[in-house]
């Protein structure tokens, strides 16, 4: 209710289409335009001063010596958004640019702002939501990744609770290998532009890697799973999450020539670009399953099955070329 946050109220409610009880729910705040009054409260509170620039929440001003130094508050007129570790424990925020964000905010012109890296927050390690997402989580109902933490939230608002979002970064393995310790699956949901697609054409090898089955959604260019379910609500959306590609149907779609190019060398580069992506399975079993249907849908069963054979043979030739000239 403080005065200074009508512009962070009004972005969730009327842009966001947020309740008020739903911040509450999900601990969504403001920061003050004042660059000092979080400093105050902590200082008033018994905080030691060595602990604020360790958290990452505050720029140093001035002097040598960490204790008795200027502190400016690192957000400021911004909505806050926490973000928690898979305990459910407040490591870092991330800050939404609003009206009401002074121009020499150091990030005036980025809209969402995270914490830097601490010893707490590492965003290569953490995923937005995973503490509330992996209660709900099974076969059946496998993780959703969205692009967005406010997508996230209106997942779950909307009881679709197996929600989460990467940090503004590329998904890293160490994140999908944490996914595959609580479900086998993960569905994600692409913007519909070329990027969205890139983004999933990297994080697939990856997935495979650690064991997860991956399919994918994409969603119209312009829209996210917030304005969808905003549209559609939860019987849309989950109508919507049974047209989710498989991994191989969705690097055909994405690979092999939609230009009517059929030449050998066009098929021979999709080809090979599938097989370096299977190939990053540690399971034999999944590779060939993966080769079965890339052949079902390319229409050459037996030669694919050999070239993936040659192409496991001589990447593993180059691998061993590498380590050797390494060890030179």
């Amino acid at each position: 209710n403080d005065p200074d946050a009508v512009d962070t109220r009004r972005y969730w409610t009327e842009e966001r289409m947020f309740t008020m009880q739903q911040a509450s729910d999900w601990d969504i705040g403001f920061a003050p335009v004042s660059g000092d009054a979080l400093v105050k409260h902590l200082k008033g509170a018994g905080f030691d001063e060595a602990l604020f620039e360790a958290s990452g929440l505050f720029f140093g001003q001035g002097g040598g010596n960490r204790v008795g130094r200027d502190w400016l508050c690192r957000f400021r007129g911004r909505l806050m958004i926490p973000i928690r570790d898979i305990n459910g424990k407040v490591v870092g925020f991330t800050a939404r640019k609003l009206a009401s964000t002074p121009k020499n905010d150091p990030a005036f012109e980025a809209k969402y702002v995270n914490s830097p890296a601490t010893d707490l927050f590492q965003k290569g390690q953490l995923l937005f939501g995973l503490y509330h997402a992996k209660k709900h989580v099974s076969e059946q109902h496998p993780f959703i990744m969205v692009e967005g933490q406010l997508d996230a939230i209106r997942c779950w608002t909307e009881g679709i609770d197996q929600a989460i979002a990467p940090q503004g970064t590329a998904v890293t393995v160490e994140q999908l290998r944490i996914l595959r310790r609580h479900c086998p699956r993960l569905i994600c949901c692409l913007d519909g532009d070329a990027a969205g697609v890139r983004a999933a054409l990297r994080m697939l090898p990856l997935a495979l890697s650690v064991g997860l089955e991956v399919s994918f959604l994409t969603l119209t260019v312009g829209k996210d799973p917030d304005e969808f379910l905003r549209k559609e609500g939860k019987a849309g959306f989950e109508a919507f999450l049974q047209q989710a590609k498989g991994a191989v149907d969705f690097m055909v779609d994405q690979l092999y020539p939609k230009n009517g190019d059929l030449s050998p060398e066009a098929l021979g580069r999709s080809q090979a670009e599938c097989f370096e992506v299977i190939s990053h399975s540690l399971s034999e079993t999944t590779q060939y399953a993966m080769i079965e249907n890339l052949a079902a849908r390319t229409l050459h069963r037996q030669p694919l099955r050999e070239d993936f054979v040659r192409f496991k043979q001589e990447k593993r030739g180059r691998i061993q070329r590498q380590i050797g000239r390494a060890h030179v």
